[in-house]
């Protein structure tokens, strides 16, 4: 069978329907509130990297950050319209309160949803849950069924955890605005599972400073973040340092000098730093 045939013929994970829609693997709105509306050009140009590939990324909606369809536009447009505004709001905080949330390492819903915390944290549990879904589709992977059925619950009980942590290495730039986004590879164990919901996963998404790592059927490791299931009003952040030792001091090295050249540029006039 062609692969485009199969593309036509895949169902959305969600409900069964033919998938006519795709999913953003890094969300638009997320995009814009780091780059601009596009077009990324000159100055603005940002770059896609998949795989060692480097590749310009035209503007938010390209084609080059959707996964293929997976999902009808009922469950995509309609459905979960809900789960894509509270991240909408999640990450706006995020990137409006960076300082504070480094330095403590916890987030307050109701700071994020007001008096409406507990279903906004609800709903940005369901919104990572179809990212999940969606990164399992693409790879021709079986969503687990606690996933597809959660989704229109207001209780329930799943498999997935999810952490939260502070990538300590992006702070040695803090002084330089982060405005990387992207999702992490898929881990799943064991890969020759005879039965679809035997298996385990770990993946990734991430955006500035902050890294959102999943795990379903499996424990979380390392200090990554206490484990949240929609089921708290504050999340606690964990850290990680992806780095390698000589990998941190070249970085180290270049802070350094970003912020040398802060301190001291020759005929810079007095006023305020250019935009």
């Amino acid at each position: 069978m062609s692969r485009q045939k199969a593309k036509m013929m895949k169902k959305c994970w969600m409900c069964g329907a033919a998938a006519d829609s795709g999913e953003h693997k890094i969300k638009k709105s997320l995009l814009v509130a780091l780059h601009g509306e596009g077009a990324y050009r000159r100055s603005n140009a940002v770059s896609h990297v998949k795989d060692g590939q480097v590749r310009s990324l035209q503007g938010p909606g390209s084609e080059l950050i959707k996964y293929t369809n997976c999902l009808c536009s009922a469950c995509n447009n309609h459905q979960s319209q809900p789960f894509d505004h509270a991240y909408d709001k999640f990450f706006q905080f995020v990137l409006r309160r960076e300082n504070e949330i480094i330095d403590r390492r916890v987030i307050d819903f109701s700071d994020v949803y007001g008096e409406d915390f507990e279903l906004g944290q609800r709903n940005l549990y369901k919104y990572l849950v179809k990212l999940f879904g969606c990164d399992l589709s693409s790879h021709d992977l079986p969503v687990p069924l606690d996933l597809r059925e959660l989704l229109d619950k207001e209780h329930f009980r799943t498999r997935l955890f999810i952490t939260f942590a502070v990538n300590e290495d992006k702070l040695l730039l803090r002084d330089v605005k982060d405005r990387s986004a992207g999702i992490g590879s898929l881990t799943y164990l064991p890969a020759d599972a005879g039965v679809d919901d035997e298996r385990s996963y770990a993946w990734s998404t991430y955006f500035s400073f902050l890294h959102i790592y999943f795990w379903y059927a499996m424990k979380p490791t390392g200090p990554l973040g206490s484990i949240w299931t929609a089921n708290s009003r504050w999340i606690y952040l964990g850290w990680s340092r992806p780095l390698s030792i000589e990998q941190r001091k070249e970085l180290e090295k270049s802070a350094a000098v970003l912020q040398r050249g802060r301190d001291h540029v020759p005929g810079e006039s007095k006023g305020g730093e250019g935009q």
